[in-house]
């Protein structure tokens, strides 16, 4: 893998998007937990679908070969979840620059997407699939919460920067590797 493909991957990667998604929880919960309640609820959501799919394929075999859908790319849903939300959130402020921001945002998830097709690790039906679980549950928090998604930078700085030294300090987590081994046990009972 190279260096690029190396930091795409890791864009993608839970150990970076997680801390991020549960700091904006953190910083909304104070002022709107309703928001921050839906965020996590989607965002859970969002994770079992991904969960789900690659389970039924894993322990039932359920796929669908023509289209080459073995699960969802997690990667690109949540690349698709978290960056156009934490963009917007960050230029909410600011009102010309809300729109940029999430196209922006949906470019990096597209990215983030499309280095897993260039890799093999996923088909395009499995990216396009991801990007588009992603992209409902990033489009419902901004539908839905527009007027109260800002977040000032400083503390988004600052979790980003704990994500980061996250990812750096904790070793890799094999998540395809760990359902491998529930989708067996789950088979074998």
């Amino acid at each position: 893998m190279n260096a690029l493909e190396q930091l795409l991957t890791w864009m993608g990667d839970a150990r970076l998007l997680l801390p991020v998604i549960a700091a904006m929880a953190l910083l909304w919960w104070r002022t709107r937990p309703r928001m921050a309640l839906e965020w996590g609820a989607l965002v859970a959501a969002m994770g079992a679908t991904v969960a789900a799919s690659k389970l039924a394929y894993i322990v039932w075999g359920i796929d669908w070969q023509t289209l080459r859908f073995y699960g969802f790319s997690g990667h690109s849903a949540m690349s698709a979840t978290v960056y156009p939300v934490a963009l917007y959130a960050l230029c909410a402020r600011a009102r010309a620059l809300r729109w940029p921001a999430v196209a922006a945002g949906a470019l990096l998830a597209l990215v983030v997407g499309f280095s897993r097709a260039a890799m093999n690790l996923h088909s395009a039906s499995e990216i396009v699939g991801g990007l588009a679980l992603g992209t409902m549950v990033s489009g419902a928090m901004i539908y839905r919460w527009r007027q109260q998604l800002a977040i000032h930078w400083a503390p988004m700085a600052g979790a980003w920067l704990l994500a980061v030294l996250l990812v750096l300090a904790v070793p890799s987590v094999a998540i395809e590797d760990l359902l491998q081994r529930l989708g067996g046990a789950l088979h074998a009972a």
